[in-house]
């Protein structure tokens, strides 16, 4: 067993439900403001298709939108289902370590339904920035049309 130091797991529960919660905030409002502007020159995108419509985009550039999946999943679970337990994942010493965010206390790791590691948030946020460059443009292209 590796111990993480309370102060330690008390701030990692802090910005983890901070990371959670705003990126998700965030993604909501760009959604709000993405339909907003199609309204405002004359191309409505019904609320059942926004989120259709955006993945499209994001596909249509090469990037890979199942991040928003991802984020929406963990953000329903680590603030209204459970609470997170954290482990360090030592199996790859001393190339890379990895911290395991948990659904559950764990002791095996073989079902990765049951954790998250810190690298796919990583991923997730690394998702999100790409994702906005992408919508970025196309609105600007939206606008210039």
């Amino acid at each position: 067993m590796f111990p993480i130091p309370q102060d330690l797991q008390y701030g990692l529960l802090v910005y983890l439900d901070a990371l959670l919660f705003e990126l998700n905030a965030c993604c909501e409002l760009l959604r709000k403001f993405f339909a907003l502007l199609h309204q405002h020159v004359g191309k409505n995108i019904p609320e059942a298709q926004l989120g259709q419509k955006l993945r499209k985009i994001i596909e249509a550039a090469g990037q890979d939108p199942a991040w928003f999946t991802r984020l929406d999943a963990l953000r329903n679970f680590f603030i209204h289902n459970g609470a997170p337990y954290f482990g360090v994942d030592l199996s790859n010493v001393p190339e890379q370590y990895d911290l395991f965010i948990m659904k559950e206390n764990l002791r095996a790791f073989e079902d990765e339904t049951k954790f998250v590691r810190l690298s796919e948030l990583r991923d997730i946020v690394e998702g999100f920035a790409h994702s906005k460059r992408v919508l970025q443009e196309y609105l600007i292209h939206l606008f210039s049309a």
